[in-house]
């Protein structure tokens, strides 16, 4: 009975299993059919305009693109008004997330000026320009602004009333021989000098060719010659960022004198001192022109019995005195002026020390004195 009972669960079970497996036979599994890639669908570069002249231009970017140089996946500049395709990239600064490059311009951009985004990865344009409401007449004042400038003399300052448009400011600028009647070839530094405004460009004169017996000045020569008279032109067709041109040509002109290598020397410095309880000015008397920007640029600190005096500072006589004001009145006792050693004539002699100086060779210390003393009587 038993081996009866045994034979029948085995046939059975042989059933299920022959069964199971024909079932398994006929739903064989179907082949997994690939996912698609998404389909990215290239745009042009995003220009953000809330700050017209500081616009964001913005392209994505993919993971087997992120590792390239960002000049190499986006370009940002002028376009050629001789030539649609070309385009003269502008300074700006990159950054990146995690699928976005972005490029936003150092400087403001000009208004009525053609720029374009170039995405370099796709081949695809974004053109921009804005346009403003002309503005005032921007007024140029030129400093030093003197009948007679050394012949080794440094640099002007540009002071305009409103922010002007920086695309090479040397193509508005030229320098007039009057006594030859010749343009001086390559007076000038090529490197932007703006202040944090834009409204006071510093004109190098080329160091290289001022300084004696350097390249430029044996290959080309000094850029002033003593006794010969000369004219600065600042062109008329300069203009703002608000697209106001000058309007006139702007010229000012100077005799060169003898060149100057003498430092300046705060012990020869002229001091008229106010008197105790007055809010007269101290007034300090050079004995030559210094540096515009560096005087205005608070050259000096004050202090009474190591208590630091406030002080406004105001260079006048074209730029060969200041006069100083105490924010208080002047109390009675022995006063120290610290000078900073940079401050500097119109060679760039400063105190610290001559414009001349062979680095290569060993330099006794020419500093002039960093300090002067004067009494207030009681």
């Amino acid at each position: 009975m038993t081996h009866s009972i045994t034979t029948k669960f085995i046939s059975v079970t042989l059933a299920l299993m022959i069964f199971n497996c024909i079932t398994g036979c006929q739903n064989e599994p179907q082949a997994v059919t690939e996912a698609q890639p998404t389909t990215v669908i290239a745009t042009p570069p995003t220009i953000d305009t809330v700050d017209e002249a500081f616009p964001a231009i913005s392209i994505q970017i993919t993971a087997d693109i992120a590792d390239h140089p960002n000049e190499e996946l986006l370009q940002f500049g002028v376009i050629s008004p001789t030539d649609s395709n070309s385009i003269t990239p502008i300074l700006g600064v990159y950054t990146r997330t995690k699928n976005q490059l972005t490029f936003t311009p150092s400087f403001a951009l000009l208004s009525n000026t053609q720029y374009q985004a170039l995405d370099k990865t796709t081949g695809l344009t974004a053109d921009y320009r804005f346009a403003s409401q002309a503005s005032e007449t921007p007024v140029v004042n030129i400093e030093p602004n003197l009948q007679q400038l050394p012949a080794n003399h440094l640099k002007f300052y540009l002071y305009f009333s409103m922010p002007m448009q920086q695309d090479n400011p040397w193509d508005h600028c030229k320098l007039l021989d009057l006594t030859t009647g010749e343009y001086v070839p390559r007076p000038f530094r090529h490197t932007d000098l703006w202040d944090d405004n834009q409204q006071r460009l510093t004109l190098w004169f080329h160091p290289g060719r001022q300084k004696t017996g350097v390249n430029l000045n044996v290959e080309i020569g000094p850029i002033l010659d003593p006794e010969h008279r000369y004219e600065l032109q600042i062109s008329g067709l300069w203009k703002s960022q608000e697209g106001q041109s000058i309007g006139e040509e702007q010229r000012y002109q100077f005799t060169a004198a003898a060149a100057d290598h003498t430092q300046p020397d705060p012990d020869q410095w002229r001091l008229t001192v106010p008197t105790v309880n007055s809010k007269m000015p101290l007034s300090i008397s050079f004995g030559e022109p210094l540096d515009h920007a560096l005087l205005e640029n608070n050259p000096f600190t004050i202090s009474l019995n190591s208590s630091e005096v406030t002080i406004t500072t105001n260079p006048t006589q074209g730029n060969r005195k200041v006069t100083i004001h105490s924010a208080s009145p002047w109390q009675a006792g022995t006063y120290t002026i610290n000078i900073n050693p940079r401050l500097e004539d119109l060679a760039g002699n400063s105190i610290g020390r001559p414009f001349e100086v062979d680095l290569q060779q060993p330099q006794p210390n020419q500093s002039k004195s960093t300090s002067i003393s004067f009494v207030i009587e009681p």
